[in-house]
């Protein structure tokens, strides 16, 4: 069965053939298996509606397992209920994240105190820096700490992943960038189903935005709003982390 998986799979990487593999093995565990059978007749309507009543994030992940499953037993007449439930649950997902809103595995990892333990974080950053506000020349440093209250802030308010290393200021805007008051993201995972997503910002993270770009266009040659402490570059989530 993994071995049909790869062929089908041509284009896939090593890692994303065998994420596949252990969410379809997950999948026959849930409808009763102890190992992936060796045909598609396990893959039924019912267990659609059982994936549904898992959560979402499973049902996403299980609805393209079984999709995938189908392809390599190449059982091309139960595709169609199958990738119907992997549209929608993207579109489900893509809600979810449009309105800001943490999936389940998320809210479960929050940290205790959620939104309000990343508020309180957030404001005791923003008295370390807030001095910086007044001012017209950051060194590097001074620059680092004020995108780390920035970056806080955001997600203090904002339960998005890893949009902001992504974000531009200069042209070509590219993927990301911030107008209007609007954070607009154009690439992410639904982005084939759900469009770009377009998120207003909360008043206090527009305005740590605007103290932030001042900054940004006066040190960032690469033209992304986020740099790196040490060669001011463009971020990355490894580079940027803190």
């Amino acid at each position: 069965m993994l071995q049909k998986l790869r062929q089908v799979c041509k284009n896939c990487k090593e890692s994303s053939i065998r994420t596949y593999w252990n969410q379809i093995k997950a999948l026959a565990k849930m409808a009763g298996h102890d190992t992936v059978p060796d045909n598609a007749r396990w893959l039924t309507t019912d267990l659609i509606g059982k994936i549904k009543k898992a959560g979402l994030a499973k049902y996403k992940r299980f609805a393209l397992a079984g999709l995938k499953a189908l392809q390599a037993y190449g059982a091309k007449h139960k595709r169609e209920a199958w990738a119907n439930a992997v549209r929608d649950s993207s579109d489900k997902y893509g809600t979810l994240r449009d309105k800001g809103k943490r999936t389940e595995r998320e809210a479960r990892n929050w940290p205790e105190g959620g939104f309000k333990a990343l508020t309180k974080l957030a404001n005791e950053l923003h008295d370390e820096v807030k001095h910086l506000e007044g001012k017209t020349i950051w060194s590097s440093g001074q620059h680092y700490e004020y995108q780390r209250y920035f970056i806080m802030r955001f997600y203090s308010k904002h339960a998005l992943r890893g949009d902001l290393a992504d974000v531009r200021f200069k042209a070509p805007l590219g993927p990301s960038f911030i107008k209007n008051g609007t954070l607009h993201v154009h690439q992410h995972k639904t982005s084939k189903s759900r469009g770009a997503l377009k998120i207003t910002l909360a008043p206090e993270v527009l305005a740590a935005y605007k103290v932030l770009l001042g900054a940004a266009r006066r040190r960032n040659r690469s033209g992304y709003l986020l740099r790196t402490l040490r060669t001011g570059t463009a971020c990355s989530g490894r580079t940027c982390s803190f």
